[in-house]
């Protein structure tokens, strides 16, 4: 009988984890588990390795953070939706532009207003970081016109093109002062040596930093510590924070055959000495080291090498969570997207929805300039998913995309106002001086 004996004991433990499982989960509200913050806890797993292969390090992915920020803060569960715009450095430089534009602004409804204040590898204010378009002592125009917009009852953003080291002109750039932070192609050529032909051939937008140069990171936080110590922000936001591609994130147009960038010379050595493969051996020599690791040990190093990137991206924008923080922690901190999740994530090592899941920022606007209103539609609804409440997410409207169409741009701004966070305009080159569009503005907004 001793086995009717241990049966009856196994049955009454049994029953004694299932009502204290139970308990727990009851008192918990049945709530989920925190998400991971990134770099918090979790370590990469071991690399798998097949019979025959030689075992590859796993490189510890560093993000210079001491610590993760901790989760925000729910704050205005009710905010109204956003009616925003981006606009250009004239807007606030130019006595007579700054003028049109917070008259617009506020004639059409607007309650927001991006200001970009650096640019193609200059700061538009007087910076005794970057370089600057405006000598220091100068008149400082940026902090004149956010006291005005203030008053008109608009809110101030200010937005820098974060990763973008210089345009055409590189004269007075940060590439200009720092040419070896320059990004390279996997193909060992630094885009600085691009023609302009082939600039446009792929895509590429600029000359680009390469944010696993060691230097790059320590550079962007402090421009972003300077912009929020200085200014009376309602919030700053991360533009150009990815890495280039030339995939399309767009409608209508063709991509050739494509390139990866990151392989500027200190970014791969920073990479070996956090225990990766060389990423250029691994993609010039395929087929050998194929042969040799094994199909999925080298799926994984090729993987390190990609997180190792994302992890560069995600890096820059805790430090300036960090610096928001400390400097400025009522202004909200944004970013402008690239509107496939899956796309950002593997191609411009951009992780928005791990941002917004683990709280890194407060919103994200979605660069969903397109003519069609079904992909329009379905980015924004995909994006909500990710969000802790449908106001972070923005819809960028591409004004320039609907010219031809002013309704299709009508429905995508109630469409927003619906459905997430509401919009942001681009730009206000398209919209100043052009009065239909600008009466669509209106009544999008409610102000007609």
């Amino acid at each position: 009988m001793w086995w009717k004996t241990a049966s009856v004991l196994a049955l009454f433990t049994l029953c004694l984890a299932l009502a204290f499982t139970c308990g727990v989960l009851v008192g918990r509200g049945l709530s989920p588990p925190a998400p991971l913050v990134k770099g918090e806890a979790e370590s990469p797993p071991t690399p798998l390795v097949e019979a025959g292969a030689e075992s590859l390090p796993t490189p510890f992915i560093k993000d210079g953070a001491e610590s993760p920020p901790a989760p925000l803060v729910e704050r205005e569960v009710t905010r109204p939706p956003v009616r925003a715009m981006w606009t250009y450095p004239g807007a606030f430089q130019d006595a007579a532009q700054s003028q049109r534009t917070l008259a617009a602004a506020k004639a059409a409804g607007l309650n927001r207003l991006l200001l970009l204040v650096y640019s193609a590898g200059r700061a538009q204010y007087p910076s005794r970081v970057a370089p600057s378009r405006v000598a220091d002592g100068s008149p400082d125009a940026l902090s004149r016109f956010i006291t005005r917009a203030h008053k008109e009852g608009l809110e101030v953003y200010a937005y820098l093109a974060t990763l973008v080291g210089r345009t055409r002109d590189a004269t007075g750039t940060i590439l200009a002062a720092h040419p070896d932070w320059v990004m390279f192609d996997d193909r060992g050529r630094k885009l600085s040596d691009y023609t302009p032909s082939e600039m446009a051939a792929d895509w590429l937008e600029a000359v680009w930093l390469d944010p696993g140069h060691p230097e790059v990171g320590d550079y962007l936080e402090r421009l972003y510590s300077e912009v929020l110590e200085r200014y009376d922000l309602d919030g700053v936001q991360l533009d150009f924070i990815r890495y280039p591609s030339t995939h399309a994130f767009s409608t209508g147009l063709y991509y050739p055959p494509n390139r990866t960038f990151g392989y500027n010379p200190a970014a791969l050595a920073a990479y070996r000495i956090d225990g990766g493969s060389d990423p250029l051996e691994l993609l010039r020599q395929r087929r050998r080291h194929v042969q040799e690791m094994g199909e999925a040990a080298y799926e994984r190093a090729c993987w390190q090498w990609d997180e190792w990137r994302r992890e560069r991206i995600t890096g820059i924008v805790r430090r300036v969570r960090q610096a928001r923080d400390r400097l400025r922690p009522a202004a909200r901190l944004s970013a402008s997207v690239i509107p496939f999740p899956e796309r950002a994530y593997l191609t411009f090592y951009q992780d928005w929805p791990g941002w917004l899941e683990s709280g890194l920022v407060d919103e994200v606007y979605l660069m969903s300039y397109t003519i069609d209103g079904r992909l329009f539609s379905r980015q924004l609804r995909q994006a909500v998913e990710f969000a802790p409440q449908p106001a972070r997410v923005i819809a960028g409207v591409g004004v320039y995309k609907n010219l031809a169409d002013p309704d299709q741009l009508l429905r995508q701004m109630r469409f927003a106002q619906t459905h997430a966070g509401g919009w942001s305009l681009f730009s206000a080159r398209n919209l100043l001086g052009d009065e239909e569009l600008w009466e669509v503005v209106r009544t999008a907004g409610g102000s007609r």
